[in-house]
């Protein structure tokens, strides 16, 4: 967790980087990865870095909650977490539109069900099952592993929701499985 100076130093460091860049060499970009939740102004000072960096990387995977199958890196709201949230949520607090970048995952999360259920789109929001030293059941997988092993595999059923950028979900009785392709 950050302390509250945390969030003037970092935007000391992103002035002082942006003064230093300038003098050196005009053009130079000065960009930042940040989280791609909520509460922001707890983390960041919009305004003034609006003013410093060039592009700001929202990291909009990974959004999920402990407990509950779902996808980590949700393209739209509809769900407590999303890049289109992050965004909203950014240009609220002060970010021009065209300042902001999402960064999307090419990886999924597979997790083990704590109860089975049947093989569609109904796995979503299920809870998830906990291994022997009591943590959630869920495992990061390559988008090569999704493809190789999952996606050519009959017994997971492939439940699509195409709008702007295609989201796959691939279930079986006891597994979900979600990841974002754009």
């Amino acid at each position: 967790d950050s302390r509250p100076e945390d969030k003037i130093n970092f935007t000391l460091l992103c002035k002082e980087l942006r003064e230093a860049m300038d003098e050196y060499k005009e053009g130079l970009l000065l960009t930042s990865a940040v989280i791609g939740g909520l509460n922001i102004e707890r983390f960041y000072d919009a305004p003034q870095l609006n003013k410093y960096l060039d592009y700001i990387h929202l990291m909009t995977y990974d959004l999920y909650n402990d407990g509950i199958a779902s996808h980590h890196t949700n393209a739209f709201d509809g769900r407590t977490y999303s890049a289109e949230g992050a965004i909203n949520t950014y240009h609220n607090a002060g970010f021009d539109y065209s300042k902001l970048v999402i960064g999307a995952a090419f990886y999924g999360k597979i997790s083990k069900l704590a109860s089975k259920t049947s093989a569609d789109i109904s796995v979503l929001n299920k809870a998830v099952a906990k291994d022997s030293s009591g943590k959630y059941d869920t495992k990061t997988i390559s988008f090569t592993s999704i493809y190789e092993t999952y996606m050519k595999d009959s017994s997971y059923v492939k439940v699509y929701a195409l709008l702007v950028i295609s989201i796959k979900f691939l279930s079986s009785s006891n597994k979900s499985l979600s990841t974002i392709l754009i």
